[in-house]
């Protein structure tokens, strides 16, 4: 029989070593988002938006390419549809401007639980916010406001 001070130091270590295999998401898991979240943060799908969108050789609104864009939910491609039909709009409603900035930065991601908002500034000076929901584990962008 082991003596009281081994059993409790034996128990411990047990302990410790359960604990820590819980807080590390158990084998070959890594860094991955709990399950259910997306594992591109927000602002990054964000910026690699606005990457594409800027560097898009022709106009994406009136050429429509953004339909089929991997980084917009359903409910943005609506809206820009019916900005599109409406033919009436003085400012990119992507850009909330005339012209192509030189560049963009997208700011940490504030998110809460499937809802995401990036503020990102523009070169012009302005911002925009940008909000974010949870499309088959993927963040994407469902809302794009000038000002931020």
């Amino acid at each position: 029989m082991l003596p009281w001070n081994s059993l409790r130091w034996i128990a411990f270590a047990g302990l410790t070593a359960v604990l820590a295999a819980c807080s590390l998401g158990g084998p070959g898991s890594g860094n991955a988002a709990p399950a259910g979240l997306p594992d591109r943060p927000a602002e990054q799908v964000v910026a690699d938006f606005y990457d594409w969108y800027m560097s898009y050789p022709g106009n994406p609104i009136r050429e429509q390419a953004y339909q089929s864009s991997e980084y917009l939910a359903p409910a943005m491609i609506r809206e820009l549809d019916e900005l599109v039909a409406e033919g009436d709009w003085r400012l990119d409603p992507v850009l909330c401007a005339q012209d192509i900035p030189n560049t963009i930065e997208a700011l940490p991601a504030v998110a809460d639980n499937d809802t995401a908002t990036v503020v990102v500034e523009t070169s012009f000076g302005t911002s925009l916010t940008v909000t974010l929901v949870v499309v088959d584990q993927t963040w994407r962008i469902s809302d794009i406001r000038c000002g931020g």
